[in-house]
């Protein structure tokens, strides 16, 4: 029974170190919110949610091509980290 449970301990302590990776991280100035929507909203995208999660801004929207985007920006960069299309 104890083996079960240090299994179970493992398998969760793993699903909190990934849920809370951060993949935007730096120092400085930060781009504000306005700019990075300006920046993508040029190169095509239409924004229809704007928010920010695990450190980054994130845009779900559609991309110049019409297909449907999420993303994760660095605030500090104004770099796409993270891209997910559907």
């Amino acid at each position: 029974m104890s083996s079960l449970l240090a299994v179970a301990a493992v398998a969760l302590s793993a699903g909190t170190a990934f849920a809370s990776e951060d993949l935007c991280t730096g120092t400085g100035p930060q781009k504000t919110a306005d700019e990075v929507k300006a920046q993508y909203e040029a190169q095509g995208y239409k924004i229809k949610k704007f928010g920010t999660e695990d450190g980054c801004f994130e845009i779900k929207g559609t991309d110049a091509a019409g297909k449907k985007v999420e993303m994760y920006v660095s605030p500090w960069t104004g770099e796409t980290v993270k891209t997910k299309t559907y």
